[in-house]
């Protein structure tokens, strides 16, 4: 039997029952009950976020010609967020301060949050690849600027420098994605490995699932993934240093040039000292993460060795 068509306002539910947009404001039983049980200090059930979340997403649709689509929190979000914060940064120090002071903290809860309500959730890879566009826009863009309007601001050979280790870092990425899969593959055929609820498979000697590449570092990839680790630090710090010092000159220490302390009154050049100082935050993580790893492997190592003695 063939379907009806739907209007412009009209969807499918997850069910496949038709709905309205209007079902947006009412209809909120486990909305409502779960803001009740806030309110008296009663416990919710372990999977009521889920489906209120579930179901807020499912309701929030664009209106369009054969029925309204269904807007993705996982996508939407970040790029409101991102370039929504690196805009308020620049407006003046303290707002720089404060965001550079919650984020981590802030950034923390709601992974937690998420992962333990929404664990297949894709916002952290999307808020990683809408932090690398921007800062990739803001740098090549309004900072280098095109062939037709070449500030001069950066070296032919830095810029050169920093796109190849650029391509390097997506390079690696794509290796580590590339052998996670062949590990999905063969995990259909033979369930061999620890079992990663977020991938909903088995991978082999798994370290942990990266939520910021949505994949699993595991024993085909780890390399691959201590690689990306190097490229994508040395190109973050390289982007602040760049930025940094373009908006703050500072002094130079042979081949690096580390920026000043300064704020500039011109509000591009204040966008450009923001976005440096969040390269560098993610390159120094990268560089924290990257010597964990490396203390992580050295110790597991020398258990190896110490057992074979």
């Amino acid at each position: 039997m063939r379907e009806d068509p739907l209007c412009c306002c009209e969807y499918r539910r997850n069910d496949g029952s038709p709905g309205h947009l209007l079902d947006l404001c009412c209809d909120c039983h486990d909305l409502d009950k779960m803001v009740d049980n806030i309110i008296t200090g009663s416990p919710n059930d372990s999977d009521m976020y889920s489906r209120v979340l579930d179901q807020v997403e499912d309701r929030c649709r664009l209106p369009m010609k054969g029925g309204a689509i269904r807007i993705s929190f996982d996508k939407v979000l970040p790029g409101l967020f991102i370039p929504s914060i690196f805009y308020l940064s620049s407006l003046h120090p303290i707002l720089l301060s404060i965001f550079t002071g919650c984020i981590p903290v802030l950034g923390y809860l709601t992974a937690r949050f998420i992962l333990r309500y929404r664990p297949k959730s894709k916002i952290f890879v999307n808020t990683s690849y809408c932090v690398a566009f921007v800062i990739f826009y803001i740098y090549e863009v309004e900072f280098v600027g095109f062939f037709w309007n070449l500030p001069m601001i950066v070296s032919p050979l830095e810029n050169l420098f920093l796109v190849n280790v650029s391509l390097w870092s997506l390079f690696w990425y794509w290796r580590v994605k590339a052998m996670a899969g062949k590990q999905r593959k063969l995990s259909d055929s033979k369930f061999t490995g620890d079992y990663c609820r977020i991938c909903n498979d088995h991978m082999e000697c798994r370290d942990h699932h990266c939520v910021w590449l949505d994949v699993c570092v595991f024993r085909y990839n780890y390399k691959q993934f201590l690689a990306f680790l190097v490229c994508t630090s040395i190109a973050a710090l390289d982007v602040a240093c760049i930025l940094g010092s373009g908006a703050c000159p500072g002094t130079n220490y042979g081949l690096v040039v580390l920026p000043g302390l300064c704020w500039p009154d011109n509000h591009k050049d204040r966008l450009f000292l923001t976005t440096g100082v969040y390269a560098g935050l993610i390159g120094i993580s990268l560089v924290v993460l990257f010597v964990a790893q490396m203390i992580k492997l050295f110790r597991y190592k020398t258990f190896i060795l110490d057992n074979r003695r």
